[in-house]
C-alpha cells in the first residue's frame, strides 16, 4: 500500500506524561492514499492497526480520522491539541487541520462522548466489566479492588473535558499543565496499595460534577462549536485532488 504520511506522534502513556518503564510504546499517524484505486476505487481502507502489546502502532486515513473527529472520539481529538514536540511527522496539510481545529469539534457531541466514555471506564475500573481487561489488568483488580489503570484513564479524561470546557483546552500532556494531578495519577498507577476504590470513585463523582458545571458555563457564554463539514470536505479536496488531476489510465 502507497501511502502519505500527514502526521504521526507518541501515543498512550508516553503522550501523556504518565509513561513508567513498563509502558508500552504507543505511535498514532494519520495518511493519506497515492494509488487512485484507493482514493475512489474499491481498495479503500479506513486504517492501518499494528498494534501487537508491546510496540504498538495505529494509523488513521485522513477520510477516516474526518469521520471520528465528527463522532469526537478522544484520541483522534488528541492530536488537534497534542504539542508540536510529540510529533514526528507534522505536515503543512495536517497543521492546517491543527489551526482550524475549533470548526472540527461539535461541543455537545463531545460532551456526550466524554461522558460516555467516563461511564464505561467507570465499570471498568471498578470490575463491573471484566471483557475488555487484559490478564495484567484483572490481577491488579482482585488484588486492590479496583483497576489503576483504569481510574488513571478515567480521572485524566474527566480533567481534560474539564480544561476543555471551561478555558478551550485539551491539555494532553496532563502532567504538564497540571503536576500535582499528574504525580497523583502516576501514583495510582505505581502505587495502587496508597489508594481506595471508594476514595477514587469519590473523587471521579466530584470531577463529574465539575464536566459538567464547565459544560454549561460553556453553554452559557454562548462559546459554542460546531463540526463544519464544509470545512472537513474542502480538508479531503485539498488533499486529494492534486493527486486526482495528475492521474493518467
Amino acid at each position: 500500500m502507497e501511502y502519505n504520511i500527514l502526521a504521526k506522534m507518541v501515543g498512550g502513556s508516553h503522550l501523556y506524561g504518565l509513561n513508567t518503564p513498563e509502558s508500552d510504546y504507543d505511535e498514532r499517524y494519520i495518511y493519506s492514499y497515492t494509488d487512485i484505486a484507493r482514493i475512489i476505487g474499491l481498495e479503500k481502507s479506513e486504517c492501518i492497526d499494528s498494534r501487537d502489546g508491546v510496540e504498538d502502532s495505529l494509523g488513521y486515513e485522513i477520510r477516516r480520522f474526518l469521520q471520528l473527529l465528527k463522532k469526537t472520539n478522544t484520541q483522534v481529538v488528541e492530536m488537534l491539541f497534542a504539542p508540536d514536540e510529540c510529533f514526528s511527522v507534522l505536515s503543512e496539510p495536517f497543521k492546517r487541520i491543527r489551526a482550524q481545529k475549533f470548526e472540527l469539534i461539535d461541543q455537545d457531541q463531545f460532551y456526550k462522548s466524554m461522558r460516555g466514555y467516563i461511564q464505561n471506564e467507570i465499570r471498568l475500573a471498578n470490575g463491573e466489566r471484566t471483557g475488555q481487561l487484559g490478564s495484567k489488568r484483572k490481577n491488579q483488580l482482585e488484588k486492590y479492588g479496583y483497576s489503576p489503570k483504569n481510574f488513571v484513564q478515567l480521572i485524566r479524561l474527566c480533567k481534560c473535558g474539564i480544561s476543555y470546557f471551561t478555558d478551550g483546552d485539551y491539555p494532553v500532556r496532563i502532567r504538564d499543565k497540571y503536576p500535582d494531578l499528574g504525580k497523583r495519577l502516576l501514583e495510582i498507577k505505581t502505587q495502587p496499595e496508597l489508594f481506595t476504590k471508594e476514595g477514587l470513585n469519590e473523587m471521579v463523582r466530584d470531577m463529574e460534577l465539575d464536566l459538567q458545571k464547565a459544560y454549561g458555563f460553556r453553554k452559557n457564554a454562548d462559546l459554542v462549536s460546531f463540526y463544519n463539514s464544509d470545512l472537513a470536505n474542502q480538508i479531503l479536496f485539498d488533499v486529494y485532488f492534486p493527486i486526482l488531476q495528475n492521474y493518467k489510465k
